[in-house]
């Protein structure tokens, strides 16, 4: 069986819901349908078929947007920084 080194780099499908608009740039790293309207979320994965270098375009952004702002080490940096400075009041 065939494990990648890193998981491929795939845009995400989703709703405006609580902080998934903060992760995902709709258009950019993937797309955002509105809350309850299942026609526009069902329409997205099938745009990105039909367009597979979008597809790629979006994965790789949502990638470089991943390991410049979400990985471990950049959560456990920005959370020194916020008990740093709630220990320090």
């Amino acid at each position: 069986m065939y494990l990648p080194s890193r998981p491929p780099s795939l845009p995400v499908v989703s709703t405006f819901e609580g902080g998934i608009p903060d992760m995902v740039d709709d258009g950019v790293t993937g797309f955002l349908a509105p809350q309850h309207d299942v026609g526009a979320l069902a329409g997205k994965p099938e745009e990105l078929i039909r367009n597979p270098g979008m597809h790629q375009q979006m994965g790789c952004s949502g990638r470089e947007k991943f390991e410049k702002e979400f990985t471990l080490e950049k959560f456990e940096n920005r959370l020194t920084v916020i008990l740093t400075g709630v220990a320090g009041k």
